[in-house]
């Protein structure tokens, strides 16, 4: 059953219906994806409330891996984010990509017309 979340970003909240946290933060990125949310309103975090608690979510690796920015600026936000050159900030990318991955899926999902 889906249920309303609200996904907070740059101070421009974003309502998404879902059945999971993990369904709203793919909608929510294929929405970036399909141009629905400009790209310049989504921070470096997101906060996903779903009435009880708050889910923090970062979002420059999802951003690189479904191709919405490219390796150059992921690697420039990560610098900006937390510092360090380009081999560091590289890794962190493949590091946290390697966590985020999942996000694929979904969306592919999603672009589909599934669940």
């Amino acid at each position: 059953m889906a249920k309303q979340f609200l996904i907070h970003t740059k101070g421009v909240v974003y309502p998404v219906k879902a059945s999971t946290r993990n369904e709203a933060y793919a909608k929510f990125f294929l929405d970036i994806k399909q141009g629905k949310i400009p790209l310049k309103d989504v921070g470096q975090i997101i906060i996903l409330k779903d009435g009880k608690d708050e889910y923090p979510f970062r979002t420059c690796p999802s951003l690189w891996l479904l191709g919405i920015i490219d390796t150059d600026t992921a690697i420039l936000n990560i610098r900006t984010t937390i510092g360090g050159d380009d081999i560091s900030a590289l890794e962190m990318l493949a590091k946290t990509a390697r966590q985020d991955r999942w996000i694929i899926g979904y969306v592919k999902r999603l672009e589909k017309g599934g669940k």
